[in-house]
Order: C-alpha cells, then sequence, then structure tokens
C-alpha cells in the first residue's frame, strides 16, 4: 500500500521558541563565516597587489633589487643587472662594479685585460676598457700588459710630431700625452728608471732603435734619432700616467729620402748570434701561442767560449726584450726573471698571443756598451 505525504508548510503551526532560537544562531554562524571568508579573500587580494606592482619595504618599484631592474643574481646598481654583476652600472655577465661590463672585465686605460672590477664598457675578459685592445701587448692606446699587472685606469692619448724628417739627419721627435679632455698629463712614474720609452723600428723591422726622450713639463718628451732611410717607420711609447695603468700609444711616420731595399723577415735556422764578441744563444726558440714561454738567454765570450758572468745592470735590470709580431700589431715590452742576474742566464717571462712570426731584441749590456740582438721565431 502506498502512502502519499505532503512535505508543504500549508496548513502547519508555526516554531516553538527554542527552534526559532536555534535557527537564529544557525544563521549568525554561517553570516560569520562569509565575513571571515570575505576578509581571507581582501588580504590576498592585497599580497597579491603588493607583490605584483613591486611595492617593497625600500620604496619604489623593485624586482628582486634595490633601485632598478635586477634579473638574475645582480646587487645593487644603477640600470639593469642579468646574471652575477654587482655594483654598478648596466652589467651583463660576470662584471663587478662600473659603467658598463660586458664579461669578466674591468677597465683600466684603453684596452681590456682580465678579471678586473670597477671599469667602464668592457667586452671579454680583458682588464682596461674605454675602447682599445690588449692582450698582453702594448697596442696602440692600449692598456700594457708588463707579465700580468693590472692597474686603475687614467685614460691617456698622445699628440706626435716630426720635424726635418729626413733620412740621415737628426729629426725632432715631440710627443706629447693628453687626457680624454685635452689636457696635459703632468706626472708619470718611473718604469725601469725613465719616464718614457720610445721604440723605433721600421716597416721591414730590419732597424730598430730604444730611446728615452727628455720630459720637458705639460705631459711633452722630445728626442732626436737619425734614421737611416727614407720610408715609413712605427713608433711606440710606453709609459706610465700616475694613477694609471702602463700604457703604450703608436705612430706612423714617413721619412723622406731614399729608401732602403725591404729585408725579409724569416725565421731564424739557428738561435746563436755573435754580437760585439759575446756569443748569445737562446735555449727554447718554439714558443706556443697562448702559453707562457721562458725566454732564456746564455751568454758566453766568443773568443774563449767561457760564460759571461760581468753583465752590467742596463735600465736597472740585467737586460730587456722587446717583441714585435710581423704585422707590428702585438708588442711586448719584457723584462727579466731575476733583475740582479749578472749572466751567463737571463731568463724572460712572456707570452704571445698568436700564432705566428715575430722578432725579438734582447738588450744587455758589458763594459759601459748596450748591445741589441736580434732573434726571428716561428709561434705555432
Amino acid at each position: 500500500m502506498c502512502t502519499n505525504i505532503d512535505t508543504s508548510t500549508k496548513g502547519t503551526s508555526p516554531p516553538g521558541p527554542a527552534e526559532a532560537h536555534h535557527r537564529q544562531a544557525g544563521d549568525r554562524r554561517k553570516q560569520g563565516i562569509r565575513r571571515q571568508q570575505m576578509m581571507l579573500i581582501a588580504a590576498l587580494a592585497a599580497v597579491c597587489f603588493v607583490d605584483c606592482c613591486g611595492f617593497g619595504p625600500q620604496g619604489g618599484a623593485t624586482a628582486g633589487a634595490p633601485e632598478a631592474q635586477s634579473v638574475g643574481h645582480g646587487h645593487g646598481g644603477g640600470a639593469a643587472t642579468d646574471n652575477h654583476g654587482g655594483n654598478g652600472g648596466e652589467v651583463d655577465g660576470h662584471g663587478s662594479g662600473g659603467d658598463r661590463a660586458d664579461g669578466h672585465s674591468t677597465a683600466t686605460t684603453d684596452g681590456a685585460s682580465s678579471h678586473g672590477h670597477n671599469g667602464g664598457a668592457a667586452d671579454g675578459h680583458g682588464s682596461a676598457a674605454n675602447g682599445g685592445e690588449s692582450s698582453h701587448s702594448h697596442a696602440s692606446g692600449a692598456a700594457a700588459d708588463h707579465g700580468g699587472e693590472e692597474a686603475a685606469g687614467l685614460p691617456t692619448v698622445a699628440a706626435w710630431s716630426t720635424e726635418r724628417a729626413q733620412a740621415g739627419q737628426n729629426t725632432a721627435i715631440r710627443i706629447q700625452i693628453l687626457d680624454e679632455d685635452g689636457m696635459p698629463i703632468e706626472d708619470f712614474d718611473i718604469e725601469h728608471e725613465k719616464l718614457l720609452h720610445l721604440i723605433v723600428v721600421s716597416k721591414d723591422m730590419s732597424y730598430f732603435n730604444h730611446i728615452h726622450p727628455e720630459y720637458n713639463g705639460q705631459g711633452e718628451f722630445t728626442i732626436t734619432n737619425r734614421f737611416p732611410a727614407g720610408g715609413e717607420y712605427k713608433l711606440i711609447a710606453d709609459y706610465v700616467p700616475t694613477g694609471g695603468a702602463k700604457t703604450t700609444q703608436t705612430e706612423w711616420v714617413t721619412i723622406e729620402g731614399a729608401a732602403a731595399e725591404p729585408a725579409a723577415l724569416v725565421p731564424d735556422r739557428t738561435h746563436v748570434k755573435t754580437v760585439d764578441g759575446v756569443e748569445v744563444e737562446l735555449l727554447d726558440d718554439h714558443p706556443a701561442a697562448g702559453q707562457d714561454f721562458e725566454l732564456h738567454f746564455r751568454l758566453s765570450d766568443a773568443a774563449t767560449g767561457e760564460p759571461v758572468t760581468d753583465l752590467e745592470p742596463y735600465l736597472g735590470a740585467v737586460g730587456h726584450v722587446v717583441i714585435l709580431s710581423e704585422d707590428t700589431e702585438q708588442y711586448l715590452h719584457v723584462h727579466p726573471l731575476d733583475d740582479k742576474a749578472a749572466g751567463p742566464d737571463a731568463k724572460f717571462a712572456t707570452s704571445f698571443p698568436h700564432a705566428g712570426i715575430y722578432k725579438v731584441w734582447a738588450q744587455f749590456q758589458r763594459d759601459g756598451k748596450m748591445m741589441t740582438v736580434p732573434f726571428v721565431l716561428n709561434v705555432n
């Protein structure tokens, strides 16, 4: 048998006092829960707003680092910082400090060197900046690297002039070192007993002279040189402005007069030379590009074969070595490992930046006379 049950409230009696009390209490609980839910939603919305808009505790817009935009692990700085740059302007890579650094580098004079910090624009692994290049060589306007030393940057330029540039006559050479604003550099550091070293070399490298101009003040150096023949010569000035890096400036000059027959630059078959009665042998004569290399010279008396042990200091050292690549673009001025040595061995540490042919001039002094011993090497 089926029974129909009417669930409507028609004809039902109103609830009693106890039932009404319970119903009101339930309504209040529901309202309280709704208020808590609304407060929670509002709080979450506020957190999201602050997080998205970047209103951090330091004020201003931030996204991971103080002040400007930072992506990665940048620490402080002016403009955008990407990766591990710290303290500076725009840093891309692992550079630290400076206006802009791309790579592991930092600026010194006009070239790049390695793993430095705080500088201007630097690209790659080099040490100095504001343009130019350097890789253990003293390229024109580049920061010089005598054995890997680094120094704070002081960019300089050189103003060159020559007078009476005629072969066979004394030609006046004037060099003025200026800062970036064209003002004279007043102070220079003494580097191996001189304020400025000047290298003069012919285009075919058959002529070489290492001289030291007189300083006249106001950044001006002057000297005369007698060029043996007409043609092109490269002038290389090597100096250290006080507070700056070891720096090199170069200039090509044309000397009037009859030109000599160009000499071919051919690697030596043997590395034993005799100059002024002294036999000089280059013992390790197979350098490889990009690797540390020791130039080891051994000196003996050409007549008796006895070791030479009475070398005199030349510019405060047992000797000096100048190296130029075949195109004259790579310049190395190398100093000895032991300044106090007197022979028969003289050792110099360097690194040839590229493969190719290089000319080496080793200079020693004995009995008050300076001797220059040339070698031509093939660097693999």
